[in-house]
């Protein structure tokens, strides 16, 4: 038996467990779904992935009651239909292909490379029939259901937040302004991602082959922990000339960084303002 067809009947037998998945993250596999296999993008990728990944991340919550009750499938094509808009379908078409490794490969330089065949034919299509969307991937068709679900996968994989679709869009919106706010207050623009590469080059032992090879999520999750560590190394220096309340807010780079949107988004803009003024 193969290695890959260990991983898929390892992850078969376990019904696809959200803690399952989470394992498969974390050590950078493929994860099996239906006929597919979805692997994670690697940093030389970095830049194309999040202009395709932008296919998904589309809000209805604007749209009116006909675009809300929409599937997201049915809605990306709505948008090509009715509002002759093919950008968001265009990006998930070349997302899948990436993610997937299908037969259209991207290289680092921005050429794309296709296999050559006496009788093309698109590798992702979608469709509708008798009203009701669908997606071929390699003449597979496939569902708004999976498409949801493949969706979830290739953005879990790759360390990019989905909201949860079982809170209110009015607290979203909340946590997004004050998440908003905060960034104005600060006054701090984020570095390139270039320069994002280099942080990490000086505070470890990677060359930059290898971390052109490492998966983004891992990436971002190495950069954050870089960045925690730094923080608490400088603050625990300070700490002796802090009063209580200041040495007890100092945070451990190994702390859990999970943020609660519900929580955050429910405390009052105004109070965070004053906090912040």
């Amino acid at each position: 038996m193969d290695n890959d067809k260990k991983i898929v009947d390892y992850y078969n037998r376990f019904n696809q467990q959200d803690v399952l998945k989470e394992v498969f993250y974390e050590n950078d596999l493929f994860v099996p779904y239906k006929d597919l296999k979805i692997y994670p993008v690697e940093v030389m990728m970095y830049r194309y992935f999040h202009v395709f990944v932008d296919g998904l991340l589309l809000s209805k919550n604007e749209g009116g009651i006909k675009v809300i009750s929409m599937s997201y499938l049915e809605y990306i094509l709505y948008l090509a239909d009715e509002e002759n808009n093919e950008q968001p379908i265009q990006n998930i078409v070349e997302l899948f292909k990436m993610c997937l490794k299908l037969d259209d490969v991207l290289t680092i330089d921005g050429v794309i490379q296709r296999y050559k065949d006496e009788t093309p034919r698109p590798t992702v299509e979608f469709c509708f029939r008798e009203n009701t969307p669908f997606f071929r991937i390699m003449n597979k068709e496939y569902s708004s259901t999976d498409f949801n679900n493949i969706k979830q996968i290739i953005c879990e994989q790759n360390g990019i937040d989905l909201p949860d679709p079982k809170l209110h869009p009015d607290v979203l919106k909340m946590y997004k302004d004050k998440q908003e706010y905060k960034r104005k207050q600060s006054k701090m623009k984020i570095c390139s991602f270039g320069d994002q590469l280099c942080v990490v080059l000086r505070n470890t032992s990677y060359t930059k082959d290898k971390l052109l090879k490492m998966t983004i999520r891992t990436f971002n999750k190495l950069l954050e922990r870089i960045d925690l560590q730094l923080h608490y190394e400088i603050m625990t220096m300070l700490s002796p000339n802090m009063d209580k309340k200041g040495q007890d807010s100092i945070t451990h780079y190994l702390a859990d960084t999970t943020v609660d949107i519900f929580k955050e988004a429910t405390v009052e803009l105004e109070t965070i303002k004053n906090k912040l003024n």
